[in-house]
């Protein structure tokens, strides 16, 4: 293992440059030189690596036959597969017959009755909608409907007004064909291919078992899950996992308690939150159990010959699941994130952090690995997952995920005053990738302030381990870093990127992370404890003066 890691971080870094220069350069220099972007994809990281690893083993787990003793969602998963590969069966199936519920006009109004602005919005679509078949709920006028947008709703009338029936069916028509544009036949891929090549760089489509795995994953995914974790994840991990979140969690309440901005009856509610904080590490152990996951799928009907009725089909059904749940107890236990998911999230309406078995991969994790690496790593996004229930949309939640201001005004007032820092900073970053253009320090606040709370807690849960463990890792041989040191390589490393220029100017735009090289220079620029580990200069471009902090 060790020998495998050392090679790694050494065909990665670029050790002609100073880590006080460009820490994300000098961890991923070499890395960017050798691995260029795929023609089928916008950017090339090693997350993508990674996500491309755990793709070939469920096209192996797919593609297999399986046996009699198959569970029906497990032989579900695999005749979805089979239908969405049979490219000749595919390019037969029509589309345009799918359209006859369209209808040429519209029987929904939007009223503004009382100052309270009492709406009676799309009435007859809603009582319509969960009148189908299948749901057969009967609404009232107790009922109530969130209108996220009040002046678009208001406004809704006056635009389909300035357009004739046609012109919106057409439209509808449009939407729904770029929504399901991968499911289509080729003659429509080729269209969007060739989209792409305008919007990301992208010359050449995926290939095809790629898009039915992610199809497949994506659907069943907890079918798919099953067969995954059967031999590509360890029963330790759970353990382990759980051992890392839970020094993390107390360096996050360190943390807390340090803070010069947070009045005391706020600080006790944030604590009160990481508390009832729940965590989801690998897998739901109901996905081993034959006979809840088969009725999890008993409503979806496969054909092996039939891809895109398959299709609608899945798409109905979980629409009709998710309408159902207005009159239904909330399962508030379970969690549906497919185990080969290869990411991490965090739920404010459940106030939980998920790390599916996809994720708990090397680089980010392995169990044979140091402790200053996969709390470099996989640490890292632990804290950057926990954080988010602290951020600019998180802190909005309470400790049960309800919409709550459990904040004092106060603290609101100074917390918001904190973030300006990182809109500043991050806004003043010009991203060479995209020909220099200046970053977004808004659009990508939140992941930002998640980054930089994560990786402090990471480091510090990284110490309390030593300290509960001996006091100290053995070096990694053939590396000259100490263990502090390869905490932060690790960090960097599962960020290593290269992008087309297209994208790079795209994500500028829309995206809310901010592109890889500044999430680890923003981060470190900001973060003491890297500059004392590195030894970097006061005023170096890794050390500034001015640094930004709210967790």
């Amino acid at each position: 293992m060790n020998d495998l890691v050392t090679s790694r971080i050494l065909t990665a870094a670029d050790f002609s440059v100073k880590p006080c220069d460009n820490f994300y350069e000098f961890a991923c220099g070499k890395w960017m030189e050798k691995n260029i972007v795929p023609e089928d994809k916008s950017y090339h990281a090693t997350f993508t690596i990674l996500r491309d690893e755990v793709q070939i083993i469920i096209k192996g787990l797919l593609e297999n036959n399986g046996t009699e003793d198959d569970i029906e969602s497990v032989s579900k998963a695999r005749n979805l597969y089979q239908s969405c590969m049979n490219t000749g069966r595919n390019s037969k199936e029509p589309v345009l017959h799918e359209f006859k519920w369209i209808k040429l006009g519209y029987s929904f109004r939007v009223e503004i009755t009382t100052p309270k602005e009492k709406m009676t919005c799309l009435e007859g679509y809603l009582r319509e909608t969960f009148s189908m078949k299948g749901v057969e709920i009967e609404l009232n006028d107790e009922d109530t409907v969130i209108i996220h947008d009040m002046n678009y709703t208001s406004k809704f009338n006056d635009f389909l007004d300035s357009y004739s029936p046609r012109t919106v069916a057409n439209y509808v028509i449009l939407r729904f064909l770029r929504n399901r544009w991968n499911n289509l036949p080729k003659r429509f891929t080729d269209l969007v291919l060739e989209l792409s090549k305008l919007t990301d760089g992208r010359t050449v489509s995926k290939p095809r078992w790629q898009k039915c795995s992610s199809l497949v994953t994506s659907y069943i995914g907890l079918a798919v899950g099953r067969l995954f974790v059967k031999d590509n994840f360890a029963p330790d991990a759970k353990v382990e996992m759980s051992t890392m979140i839970k020094y993390i969690k107390e360096s996050f309440n360190d943390i807390l308690n340090e803070l010069d901005w947070m009045d005391e009856d706020t600080m006790a509610v944030a604590e009160e939150k990481i508390e009832y904080m729940e965590e989801k590490i690998g897998y739901d152990e109901d996905i081993l159990d034959d006979d809840l996951l088969d009725r999890r799928h008993e409503n979806v009907s496969i054909d092996p010959n039939f891809y895109f009725d398959n299709i609608l089909g899945l798409l109905n059904t979980a629409v009709k699941e998710n309408l159902i749940k207005l009159r239904s107890k909330v399962y508030r236990l379970g969690w549906e994130t497919a185990p080969s998911t290869v990411n991490a999230y965090y739920s404010s309406t459940n106030n939980r952090i998920i790390f599916p078995a996809g994720i708990l991969q090397q680089p980010y994790y392995h169990k044979d690995q140091l402790w200053s690496l996969n709390f470099g790593a996989i640490g890292t996004l632990i804290g950057h997952e926990i954080t988010h229930g602290f951020d600019d949309g998180g802190r909005q939640f309470d400790k049960d995920g309800r919409l709550d201001q459990w904040w004092n005004d106060s603290a609101i007032e100074r917390f918001n005053k904190k973030t300006d820092c990182f809109k500043n900073q991050y806004g003043n970053f010009r991203l060479p990738e995209a020909g220099g253009i200046k970053m977004n320090g808004i659009n990508t606040l939140g992941e930002n302030i998640a980054d930089n709370g994560g990786i402090k807690q990471s480091f510090r849960g990284y110490q309390k381990w030593l300290k509960h463990n001996g006091g100290e890792e053995k070096l990694l041989p053939g590396v000259n870093l100490t263990n502090n040191q390869l905490f932060f390589i690790a960090f960097a490393q599962i960020r290593c990127t290269n992008m087309r220029k297209k994208d790079a100017i795209g994500s500028i735009l829309t995206a809310v992370h901010s592109p890889a090289r500044f999430r680890v220079i923003g981060t470190l620029q900001n973060y003491e404890e890297f500059a004392r580990v590195y030894n970097c200069p006061v005023g170096s471009f890794m050390n500034p003066l001015k640094k930004c902090s709210v967790w």
